[in-house]
């Protein structure tokens, strides 16, 4: 594993209420990850810290399959190796993704009720979660999260952190892969909006309850919905804020009560 990037120091000119002045502010690094496997190679950005998780989920997300439509079924997810290779073509990060035809463990749809305070002290929780580099957000202000949470321990599983919030979602898939738990047994709770192509990702990886701080758009909703009119079983909340203890549910599986 390696060794969390510290945000580096930049000398810059900024103009604030009339004035300039030359400070010192962060940046945080994004760094070029090579990834390759049986069936090709693909060039990621990402935070370049803890890398074989995200190569891992990538490729089990995004390259194994074509059936990467809006509304598509889980995928079962596969077990699979990551190793690093050798620098190439001038990319400090290189990977080779294995994957075998065995499937990763199934779980269950996450069952029982969790009530709506709950879900809002569990946010406040992930938010304030410490990461692998602390104060990511407050000194860069470019960082997403996302985290699986489990439901019948009560307990948050891993934490992901990286500038692409598409990312988070392919480091929490490749852990889970890695640690043989199946996304599906768990929720999933994000600091990003939820988008079609974010929903999407999280439908394909197996996960069917999605909490997110942030805003929703009308797709996710929409296929959420129609799931669940057909026998389903998604949950969709957003704007989950608990300075202002408050959460609204687009979509729900029982999962949520008052």
């Amino acid at each position: 594993m390696q060794q969390a990037s510290i945000p580096h120091p930049t000398s810059i000119c900024r103009w604030k209420e009339g004035i300039w002045e030359h400070i010192d502010d962060v940046v945080s690094p994004e760094e070029a990850v090579l990834v390759r496997w049986q069936g090709g190679e693909r060039m990621l950005w990402a935070w370049p810290h803890d890398l074989e998780p995200l190569c891992l989920g990538h490729v089990l997300l995004d390259c194994l399959t074509r059936e990467t439509r809006l509304g598509a079924a889980p995928l079962p997810l596969r077990t699979g190796t990551v190793q690093a290779l050798a620098s190439q073509a001038g990319c400090q990060h290189a990977f080779f993704v294995h994957t075998t035809e065995e499937p990763a463990p199934r779980g269950y749809l996450p069952q029982g009720c969790m009530s709506a305070a709950a879900v809002v002290q569990r946010m406040d929780e992930f938010m304030g979660m410490a990461g692998a580099c602390p104060h990511l957000w407050e000194s860069t202000g470019c960082f997403h999260r996302a985290a699986l949470f489990e439901p019948h321990t009560g307990a948050f599983l891993c934490l992901a952190e990286d500038i692409g919030r598409h990312n988070c979602l392919d480091r929490l898939a490749g852990w889970a892969s890695m640690h043989a738990i199946d996304p599906a047994a768990t929720m999933l709770f994000v600091s990003a909006r939820i988008t079609a192509s974010l929903y999407a990702k999280a439908r394909r990886a197996g996960w069917s309850a999605i909490i997110s701080r942030s805003a929703i758009t009308s797709t996710p909703v929409q296929l959420a919905q129609t799931e669940n009119a057909q026998g389903g079983a998604v949950t969709l909340a957003a704007f989950c804020r608990p300075r202002e203890q408050r959460v609204s549910i687009f979509a729900d599986a029982g999962r949520i009560r008052a």
